[in-house]
């Protein structure tokens, strides 16, 4: 049997850490074990040669057989000139079976091409929470990109059934256009046994809460320090870990940690690491505003860390 060629999206790796980058990683991953099933190509389109080869790196790295392509086009000459992205691409990446769009819209030099076009909607906050949750600039934006985008596809696939209630009202699409996939930790008891990293030896030696994320408004990182620190006025021993990169207005929470007595940051950790976070901590917490997943609760609940979340969009489907 002829595998399948899909062209997988994977421009996210190069966000890493981030959820959507763990996203395409597992992706990769699983595709690469079934090579005689499937058959991957990927690419990007810039014009910055070493983003082009450390995406390639990144790529092989999960899938030694993906065929990556070079399309020499600055993204933003990309997105502003759809239809001389297509050329370009076309005689690179040859037809395809699936093209495969893994971060919520269509990139204008994905394989035009493709027998069916899949894309993947994580959430739809940019057109829920334009300006309070996420920059308006990133609303705007999704709100002129979307409607033509779901027009175009397929097939719509997201994480969870309240995202897929957000996307159907949304965008006005009948449920039957969207399908829900639920994502799966990649973590697990192994990789929480595997020798510690040396900037992370002493991490956990206090007893410790957890919080994996971005720093950004949406997520309620502001009121979570709060929180945590009327709560050490009776525990003052007690320590908070944020593990995360800061998003949107990500400096208010870099400020606010900073004068937070008990609190530490990492922008970013392995995934041994990061396992073994979860497993020693006391608890994970999330207390997002709004969330289309919610990965960091079925990660702590992997590696049996108890997890306090916030009630509202899809952390409680996700907590059971």
């Amino acid at each position: 049997m002829t595998p399948l060629s899909a062209f997988i999206e994977t421009v996210p790796l190069l966000t890493q850490p981030s959820g959507i980058a763990n996203y395409v990683n597992g992706l990769l991953r699983e595709f690469a074990r079934q090579p005689e099933a499937i058959r991957c190509v990927s690419g990007l389109a810039s014009g910055r040669v070493e983003r082009c080869r450390r995406l390639r790196s990144l790529c092989q790295a999960l899938d030694p057989g993906i065929r990556f392509v070079d399309v020499p086009l600055p993204n933003r000459l990309a997105v502003a000139a759809p239809r001389l992205a297509a050329a370009l691409a076309r005689p690179r990446c040859g037809r395809v079976d699936i093209a495969h769009a893994t971060a919520n819209a269509f990139a204008s030099w994905l394989p035009p091409q493709a027998r069916a076009r899949v894309l993947t909607i994580h959430d739809v906050v940019a057109l829920r929470h334009s300006g309070t949750l996420c920059s308006s600039e990133l609303g705007a934006a999704m709100r002129a990109r979307l409607p033509a985008d779901v027009r175009r596809a397929d097939l719509i696939l997201t994480d969870s059934a309240f995202s897929k209630a957000e996307i159907c009202d949304l965008l006005e699409l009948p449920p039957e256009r969207v399908a829900v996939a639920p994502l799966a930790s990649s973590l697990d008891s192994a990789a929480a046994a595997a020798p510690a990293a040396p900037d992370a030896e002493g991490a956990s030696e206090a007893p410790y809460l957890l919080y994996v994320g971005t720093l950004d408004p949406r997520k309620n990182v502001a009121m979570l320090l709060d929180a945590f620190d009327a709560f050490r006025q009776g525990q003052p021993a007690a320590r908070l870990v944020l593990v995360g990169k800061p998003g949107w207005r990500g400096e208010a929470c870099l400020e606010q940690i900073g004068r937070t007595a008990g609190v530490s940051h990492r922008p970013t950790c392995s995934a041994a690491d990061l396992a073994r976070l979860y497993r020693d901590a006391r608890g994970t917490l999330l207390v997002s505003r709004y969330e289309g997943f919610g990965l960091p609760i079925l990660e702590a609940m992997t590696l049996g860390c108890p997890v306090c979340y916030a009630t509202g969009s899809s952390m409680g489907e996700i907590a059971g």
